[in-house]
Parts: C-alpha cells; sequence; structure tokens
C-alpha cells in the first residue's frame, strides 16, 4: 500500500459540505494528492544487475511490502562503472544496464503493481573521463567549446590543469610515456591506458615533437600530486576524476535534466533522491527548478543544523 496525504481538499455530499469522511464514499472537489513511499528497496544497477534483473524480482518485492524502488543512477556512466555516480552522458540511460524498452518494461511492471521509482539522479559533478564527450569537448577546444560554461573550471591560466602523471612532466616526457598516435585519421595523445584530444592545428608537427604539441593544448598535464595546490576546476571532494558542474545556470540545468525530467514527465519516475546537494551553489533554488515530486536529499548535518525550512524536500 502507498500512503497518501491529500491537502486543499472538500469532501460533498448532495448539496452538503462536510469535513471528513471515507473518499470511497464522498465526492471530492479541488484536490491536491501527494504519494509518498511507505517502503523502499534499494537497487545497484551496473552491467552484472540490469532492467531485466530487476523485473524478475519485482512479484518478490510486492510480497513483501515494497511500495517503491529506489534506484541508483541510470544515466550513461563510464564504461564498467559499479555505481553510476560517474556520468558521462545525461542525455540518455546507460546502455550497459538496458535498453530504453527494457526500462519502459520495468515501469509497466512497477505500474501494474502500483509501485513507484525513486531515482538517485546526480547534479553536482560529472565524470572528467574522455568517454564524457563534453569534456573531450573542452579538452579539445578550451574556452571555445560551447560546453566550457557547463564546468566550474578557473580560465585564468586558459589552461586546464590534469594532474594525471604517475611523475613529474619531464620525467614522463623523457621517459617516453607520452605518446602521439593517429587514431581514425586525427592525433591523440596516448599516456598509457589514458588518450586526449589533440587541438586542430598540430596536424603540420612532427610525432616527435611531443612537449612541442603538448605546449599548444588546452590543458596541461601534471604529477598527480600536483592537484592539491595547482588543479583549477572544482571537484566532488577531492576526486579528480569527477568534475563539478554549473547547475545554477540555466542551460547547464536544462541540458543535463532533460532525459530525467522526461521520465518523470511520463510517470516513470515517481520521485526524486538528489546526490550531494551541498556541492550546488543554490541548493534551494535547484529544488525549486526540480517537478512536483516526492523529493529527498544527500544533506550531511552538523551538530544542531537542520535541513532549510525553505527547501522543496520531503527530508534527508
Amino acid at each position: 500500500m502507498r500512503r497518501f496525504r491529500i491537502s486543499n481538499c472538500e469532501f460533498r455530499i448532495g448539496g452538503s459540505r462536510l469535513a471528513g469522511g471515507s473518499p470511497s464514499e464522498f465526492e471530492i472537489r479541488n484536490s491536491k494528492f501527494e504519494i509518498f513511499p511507505v517502503s523502499t528497496y534499494r537497487l545497484q544497477f551496473n552491467r552484472d544487475f540490469r532492467f531485466a534483473d530487476a523485473c524478475r524480482i519485482l512479484d518478490y518485492l510486492h510480497e513483501l511490502g515494497i511500495t517503491d524502488l529506489y534506484a541508483s543512477p541510470i544515466l550513461k556512466a563510464r564504461p564498467g562503472s559499479t555505481h553510476g555516480y560517474d556520468v558521462t552522458d545525461p542525455t540518455q540511460v546507460n546502455p550497459e544496464i538496458g535498453t530504453p524498452e527494457e526500462f519502459d518494461e520495468l515501469s509497466r511492471a512497477l505500474q501494474s503493481k502500483g509501485m513507484g521509482f525513486i531515482l538517485d539522479i546526480v547534479p553536482n559533478h560529472m565524470a572528467a573521463s574522455l568517454d564524457n564527450p563534453w569534456w573531450f569537448d573542452v579538452l579539445e577546444k578550451g574556452q571555445d567549446s560551447v560546453y566550457a560554461s557547463f564546468f566550474d573550471v578557473n580560465w585564468e591560466s586558459k589552461k586546464v590543469l590534469l594532474p594525471i602523471l604517475a611523475r613529474p612532466y619531464g620525467e614522463a616526457l623523457d621517459n617516453h610515456e607520452l605518446v602521439l598516435r593517429v587514431e581514425n585519421g586525427r592525433i591523440v595523445l596516448q599516456y598509457y591506458e589514458q588518450k586526449l584530444p589533440v587541438a586542430a592545428g598540430a596536424e603540420n608537427l612532427s610525432m616527435d615533437a611531443v612537449d612541442q604539441v603538448l605546449s599548444r593544448q588546452h590543458y596541461r598535464l601534471a604529477f598527480w600530486r600536483k592537484a592539491s595546490e595547482a588543479i583549477n576546476y572544482r571537484r566532488f571532494c577531492d576526486i579528480t576524476d569527477l568534475i563539478s558542474l554549473r547547475i545554477e545556470r540555466e542551460n547547464v540545468f536544462d541540458a543535463t535534466h532533460a532525459c530525467v525530467l522526461k521520465l518523470v514527465a511520463g510517470g516513470k519516475v515517481t520521485g526524486l533522491r538528489i546526490d550531494h546537494i551541498d556541492g550546488l551553489l543554490d541548493p534551494k533554488g535547484y529544488l525549486d527548478r526540480l517537478p512536483a515530486v516526492y523529493v529527498v536529499v544527500e544533506k550531511v548535518l552538523a551538530g544542531t543544523e537542520r535541513v532549510p525550512c525553505d527547501w522543496r524536500t520531503h527530508g534527508t
């Protein structure tokens, strides 16, 4: 059974207005219904547990009295991600955990049992990975990228600091760990398993002139120990490969939430859990932009701190 709250409600029988009564006995007018989960079950989606696997256990969960599934992030993440918080493309469902058709099948199965689907979403950050096409574009084009304003980067130096090297830059260069290659007709920089874009204009440079090529890029490679003192983009905590978004910007909110909001509008997602809301510049403004569904937030409360009363959330 799912729990309902009824507000702004009038009950009428014949021409009389009543203060109460059973909704099954009286006509309800001017009513607003809110649906709350009574009991949730957390599902961690990854390539080893997909939408189809969730469908197979729904009968069991329903018999246990579970009213809502509480799902880990389902948007496209880094290949092999076990958790989904390292989103690379927020415009589509992660193909590793199922197709849109398989998600629709799960939604129909939930609706047939009167169950809801609460989705964990990650507005604060994305993966700083070349699997992320927006980030790839920024590294290739710098401030000229249409996505440059999406990420919280300090562009004072005109370059993004990438502290990905296992040793100081000069040593990595001398050890020939940085290699220029041609892939699919374009030059890329290979550093072990990592590949970085090379900006247009480097095609005529010698493949042996690695240092010269890198000096013309919109990023600067550095020893990983330099991250704490020199990194110029905001991260999730101190995790270098999770870069923070400027979600307070309307175009960034719209681009990163289009897929999720479409699922909400279609009734396939009935609630939202907001990851790391403390990382946002304007948490209240962000919550005000969300649709009127059940919303909870991940909020770290210290001592006597309480969730601000003007936040549109049902709790933490």
